[in-house]
């Protein structure tokens, strides 16, 4: 069958609570919620939302205490390790992982059925968090590149995958 779609202006709430308003949806998939504010039309309209999906992030476990991290039989970091406090000195390193760190636990607290897909960073013509030119920078000035926790010895790997334009 057809899908219904939807569009609105993102930072207008008034907006996306009338576009909500039009009809039962049974998802809706949002990729520019950053912060707990940003949910106030979704959770206005939550009767007729059948299953909220959000785009997060896994930088959210760089807002969050390292000392509540959970890892699993591999050594990877469990799903339940964001659940702690949040690590003040990390989170003002990371403020996107602080803000969707904060927009999923509003969204546990405010009735909604949802998901929450944890992607890993964008890089490209998309990427909009200067991650990138960070990135790029380390690598221009021979510094290593990968992934290390606090008081982790070494440096993790990259994985690339291509999401072609359509």
């Amino acid at each position: 069958g057809r899908v219904a779609t939807q569009k609105a202006d993102r930072t207008d709430a008034a907006a996306v609570e009338a576009a909500l308003a039009s009809r039962r949806w049974d998802a809706v998939i949002d990729f520019i919620a950053f912060a707990p504010a940003d949910l106030a039309p979704i959770v206005s309209r939550r009767e007729s939302i059948g299953l909220y999906v959000v785009i997060s992030t896994d930088s959210v476990y760089m807002a969050s205490d390292p000392g509540s991290f959970s890892r699993g039989a591999a050594g990877g970091l469990l799903e339940e390790s964001s659940g702690g406090a949040i690590d003040a000195a990390r989170a003002a390193d990371d403020r996107y992982g602080e803000g969707k760190l904060l927009l999923e636990r509003a969204l546990a607290e405010s009735g909604l059925r949802y998901v929450a897909l944890r992607l890993p960073d964008v890089l490209g013509r998309h990427e909009n968090t200067g991650r990138q030119h960070s990135l790029i920078t380390r690598l221009i000035k021979g510094k290593a590149v990968g992934t290390r926790e606090a008081g982790e010895e070494g440096s993790g790997g990259f994985r690339f995958a291509f999401g072609g334009e359509g």
